[in-house]
């Protein structure tokens, strides 16, 4: 197990290092490797095919671009890719009036109003007099999703952070539709109860 790790960690660094160098070879390793996880994220946020593969093509050039920005100490690299996408396919989305459909009303209940789920999952930016309690209430919503179990976490994720529909979800976990919407229904309820703790009762 420890020798898998490390030989992941000297691919990493390698390929790294290639796009570093602007060696081309770096992005045919980038697609050989990543590609597919990109593909992936991406094609759950931008619906037309043209607007996937455009999108693609700007990641790679982005990834390229910002190689050595990249923290090992922060994080794997295939988290720092993933943002990196997401976010980009969030941006396409935006410029050409696709925006996807974020599920906001359903986080309302969790957060006390949809301006503050926007905010908390970064698709929103805070007013400068709100960063400072934006942070604290970030810190303990890292809390509370690190506290649900791993597959509990992995559907709100694919639901509230990667924008994934409920049928998208439940065709690739072999659950309905239904499932899902209960699944999500009893998460959002359980860290409803926790931000309560938290916040003395109230959202």
């Amino acid at each position: 197990m420890k020798q898998r790790e490390t030989r992941t960690e000297e691919q990493e660094a390698e390929l790294i290092r290639l796009l570093c160098a602007r060696e081309e070879r770096g992005i045919s390793l980038l697609q050989q490797q990543y590609g597919g996880l990109l593909h992936y994220v991406v094609r759950g946020i931008l619906q037309v095919p043209q607007d996937v593969e455009e999108c693609m093509n700007d990641i790679y050039l982005r990834i390229w671009e910002r190689a050595a920005s990249y923290q090992p100490e922060k994080g794997s690299l295939s988290v720092w890719l993933t943002v990196l996408a997401r976010n980009l396919a969030l941006d396409y989305a935006k410029s050409r009036s696709r925006r996807p459909e974020v599920p906001f009303a359903e986080l309302e209940e969790v957060f006390g109003g949809e301006n503050r789920a926007a905010a908390l999952i970064s698709l929103q930016e805070a007013s400068p007099e709100e960063i400072v309690l934006q942070k604290e209430r970030m810190a303990y919503w890292k809390h509370c999703l690190a506290s649900l179990k791993p597959g509990e976490r992995n559907l709100f994720y694919r639901r509230y952070y990667y924008l994934q529909s409920e049928r998208q979800i439940g065709a690739e976990l072999g659950m309905t539709e239904r499932a899902v919407e209960g699944k999500l229904y009893r998460i959002r309820r359980k860290l409803q109860k926790r931000i309560r703790q938290w916040n003395g009762g109230k959202l």
